[in-house]
């Protein structure tokens, strides 16, 4: 008999309080000055949070229930993907995917640990953007070095 898989009545996920104000906002501002985009949405703050704060292989607590980050509906199937991995990575254990709060909790405690770097190194580094490269890029060679 299969399990079937609890589905989240959430609408969004949240942004770790301590750190949304005004981080998020700073961030945004950086990250568009550095990119040269035109926009810089929730989701790519939200996923670089992530990746941030997954390579640091620590989390902070679940963030408040709040509906001011990334739109669970406007996910993309590779975001959906790269929660499920992480979440599977995390507990250790394929149950995970049985529960999408559960998932949503583990991706949310990565990124409030990854904000939570971000700020600290916005406040921290004289030149953020060479901070952010440097670290982006030894993480990439890290991950193709295998």
């Amino acid at each position: 008999m299969s399990e079937e898989t609890r589905k989240t009545t959430r609408t969004a996920l949240s942004w770790d309080q301590e750190f949304k104000e005004p981080g998020v906002k700073d961030l945004r501002a950086l990250l568009l000055q550095i990119s040269g985009a035109s926009t810089v949405g929730n989701i790519e703050i939200f996923r670089l949070c992530l990746a941030i704060g997954y390579e640091s292989g620590i989390k902070r607590p679940v963030p408040s229930r709040a509906s001011d980050a990334v739109r669970i509906g406007d996910l993309k199937e590779t975001d959906s993907a790269l929660f499920r991995i992480i979440a599977i990575d995390d507990e250790k254990n394929g149950e995970v995917l049985l529960d999408e709060n559960k998932i949503y909790d583990v991706v949310e405690q990565y990124a409030a640990q990854g904000l939570m770097i971000l700020c600290q190194e916005m406040a921290r580094q004289p030149s953020f953007a060479d901070w952010l490269n440097s670290k982006l890029f030894k993480s990439l060679k890290r991950q193709v070095a295998g």
